[in-house]
């Protein structure tokens, strides 16, 4: 909870974030399961098609591998945005209201094209900002990155959200930055060792791409969803603070 004259604090978010996810990953974890065993299966597929011999269909050798990096990226954004939406609606009904919602429940009220969208945009910017001098990349995530669950909570369209993801995000920047990061890092760790241990388990095959897409899914997506949306939380209860402080006595 958010205190007069206080800015986002590591040390309380970071115990948000453990307690947020101590408390709901019997919700967070069958629901990755559930929406990341196809999109595994999707990204598995895309994966052997790239990777394929194609070299004798001159003519049908960009389509395919066009069409394999769109279907991974159609599956990477519908699971990540999904489940962003997925949490920031388990995380908000559970604050309002004390109750956690169901997957179906959930499902019939997540802004999917407004997600799809912020979520088309802040990845491509991202991206173009790294490939450009790096540093405007980590801006322009760390400045946007909250838009996705702002769609969720206050139920805005794509451009506002945006602008509200950067207001909030201002004056806090270095510490959003931070925790971002933090959580994309201990994310990248987690990748690693789910990829690794699902192709030792499995094999070097179609069946081990699939468990190694999956599992690192399952592992990874929840952890940086409940960070995003715990900051996110954090910021606006500081920002309506800051709304409801009166405003300092005018000098006589």
């Amino acid at each position: 909870m958010a205190r007069p004259g206080s800015g986002l604090r590591l040390g309380v978010t970071l115990r948000g974030v453990a307690r947020t996810y101590g408390e709901q990953w019997r919700f967070l974890i069958p629901t990755a399961v559930l929406l990341f065993l196809p999109l595994g299966l999707l990204e598995a597929a895309a994966d052997r098609v790239h990777d394929a011999d194609i070299s004798h269909l001159d003519f049908l050798t960009g389509v395919f591998l066009s069409g394999a990096a769109l279907l991974q990226f159609i599956a990477s954004a519908l699971g990540d945005t999904f489940y962003t939406g997925v949490v920031a609606s388990s995380v908000s009904a559970s604050r309002t209201h004390g109750r956690r919602q169901g997957i179906v429940e959930i499902a019939r009220t997540v802004p999917y094209a407004r997600l799809i969208a912020v979520d088309v945009v802040v990845t491509l910017g991202t991206a173009v900002g790294l490939l450009a001098f790096f540093l405007p990349g980590l801006v322009f995530y760390t400045w946007f990155a909250l838009a996705a669950p702002l769609i969720e909570i206050e139920r805005t369209d794509m451009l506002p959200a945006l602008r509200r993801s950067r207001q909030l995000v201002r004056g806090s920047f270095f510490k959003v930055l931070v925790l971002l990061t933090a959580s994309e890092l201990a994310s990248d760790a987690l990748t690693t060792a789910a990829h690794d241990g699902a192709i030792w388990s499995v094999g070097k095959s179609f069946l081990g791409d699939w468990a190694a897409a999956t599992a690192s899914s399952v592992l990874v997506t929840p952890l940086i969803a409940v960070a995003a949306v715990v900051v996110t939380f954090e910021l606006i209860e500081l920002d309506r603070v800051r709304q409801l402080r009166p405003a300092p006595a005018p000098r006589a």
